[in-house]
């Protein structure tokens, strides 16, 4: 049985278009460039194609939070709250990887942001944007605090869908083709390599994919060369996903 992202539309075959057409947005990569040499310019010395980057792999998957069995086993129609479980299993998936995990802790735990500054090097930008991309894509959380639906942290363990792992391989296998980045490849590479059904979704885990949730929806107030850029490409980033998924969505469902 294929793995959906819609009743008849493949999950693989809507998460490439999208991530397709973000590697095509003009729009991304100058809002990438522009980026780049304002972090530059305060000393972080972050890569324009790492930004465009993170941005590819977030829509590769903005839909992954679908690939659990909850949803699989569904309708296929309604996916409500997709994109929290999509947020919260790449939570776990980088909280359980030994080369991730320290930034993570860092960018999620209880210590206030020293400096007003949640971006510190490449790893933070990276961790940051795809995780926005994954919960955001719809726009959902917009100058609201999140609190994770009971329904995603219900049940201590999830399954990714068996016939779902074979898309997610396939799509990550895909992006080590397209990207180029050393620092993005590395994330893929790991998510590949530490993909797993069984996923245990904990209060840990729930508290931490909040907490940087609040902390990147609350960047906008801190008045900061390096906060605004980063706000500023994240906004693109977000719109960007957004744009492409609708659109992908709108012609694979002609006829549907």
């Amino acid at each position: 049985m294929p793995c959906y992202s819609y009743i008849n539309e493949r999950w693989f075959n809507h998460s490439k278009d999208v991530a397709e057409r973000l590697l095509r947005d003009e729009r991304l990569r100058i809002a990438a460039k522009r980026t780049s040499i304002i972090l530059k310019s305060e000393g972080l010395d972050i890569d324009y194609s790492l930004l465009k980057e993170a941005t590819v792999i977030g829509g590769a998957l903005h839909d992954i939070g679908k690939t659990l069995t909850m949803y699989q086993k569904g309708d296929l129609i309604h996916f409500t709250g997709h994109d929290q479980a999509g947020a919260v299993v790449l939570t776990y998936f980088l909280i359980k990887d030994q080369y991730f995990s320290d930034r993570l802790l860092k960018l999620t735990s209880n210590e206030p942001i020293m400096k007003g500054r949640i971006v510190e090097n490449s790893l933070d930008t990276l961790i940051i944007t795809t995780f926005s991309a994954v919960l955001m894509h719809h726009y959902a959380y917009r100058g609201e605090y999140l609190e994770l639906r009971r329904e995603i942290i219900g049940h201590h363990e999830h399954e990714i869908a068996p016939e779902c792992l074979d898309d997610i391989s396939a799509i990550l296998d895909w992006l080590m083709e397209v990207i180029t980045n050393d620092v993005s490849r590395q994330l893929v590479q790991r998510l590949r390599n530490n993909l797993v059904s069984k996923i245990l979704i904990d209060h840990d885990i729930k508290r931490r994919a909040e907490t940087l949730y609040g902390r990147i929806n609350r960047r906008l107030r801190v008045m900061n060369t390096v906060y605004n850029a980063i706000s500023t490409f994240l906004e693109v980033a977000i719109a960007s996903v957004n744009i492409a998924d609708s659109n992908s969505a709108r012609e694979s469902r002609k006829g549907i």
